[in-house]
């Protein structure tokens, strides 16, 4: 049975896993490790301490994501927030944070690669639900675990800003797997952003990124329907 709860402190190691994981996309390029030519190792203890400060509004928060866990092992993470909740937006935030917790000669080492990844800048709508980190474990796929995720992230969102009207994924193109799955939950491509230079692949997974959004009025799922897919 896979059951859903609020993530906890002592899900970290999980959540640093959901994070690094769906970073790569399917590939086995992790950017900030990439970016920043730091070890994955590394990059894991600085998410952590970052996760620790839970800072709302942005993709690094413990306390935004939800966990599914099967007969009580982690399963499934994904984690939400609504743009600019916090007066702030997001891509200011974890500029911010950037700054604050990586090593600042690695952040100006990488200054040039930086750049170049700019053309795959997506801004987040303001008001709107993001959906980030969306990770199942190999051995938990085929369950609807990430669907689940997505629909109680909804939920949740709409209990407390019921005139909530749009929620954003944003995924690499070539993450096939995960745009198909977005597409049965509901969604589909608005926006896609590309990146000419094809040097971004030595660092990035993907050199094109599409934002989905849902098509279907987020009151539609509320519907228990929604809840027994099993292909996601």
């Amino acid at each position: 049975m896979v059951i859903l709860r609020k993530a906890l402190p002592s899900d970290t190691d999980f959540i640093v896993e959901a994070i690094i994981e769906s970073e790569k996309s399917g590939t086995d390029k992790f950017s900030y490790c990439t970016l920043f030519g730091l070890a994955t190792e590394e990059v894991s203890e600085i998410i952590k301490e970052i996760l620790t400060e839970d800072i709302q509004g942005q993709k690094f928060c413990l306390e935004q994501f939800i966990i599914a866990t099967v007969n009580d092992e982690p399963a499934g993470a994904c984690s939400s927030w609504i743009e600019g909740g916090t007066g702030s937006s997001s891509s200011y935030l974890q500029g911010q944070i950037l700054l604050a917790f990586f090593p600042r000669e690695n952040v100006a080492d990488a200054r040039d690669r930086l750049e170049m990844a700019k053309d795959l800048t997506i801004e987040r709508e303001y008001n709107a639900l993001q959906i980030e980190s969306v990770y199942v474990k190999p051995n938990f796929r085929g369950l609807g675990i990430a669907g689940k995720i997505i629909v109680e992230h909804i939920q949740n969102a709409l209990k407390g800003n019921p005139d909530l009207k749009k929620t954003q994924i944003v995924v690499a193109k070539t993450n096939d797997s995960a745009v198909k799955s977005y597409t049965k939950l509901g969604f589909e491509v608005v926006e896609e952003r590309h990146c000419g230079n094809k040097d971004i692949l030595n660092f990035l997974p993907a050199d094109t990124l599409v934002v989905m959004e849902n098509i279907k009025p987020l009151n539609d799922y509320k519907s228990n329907s929604f809840l027994q897919r099993k292909d996601f």
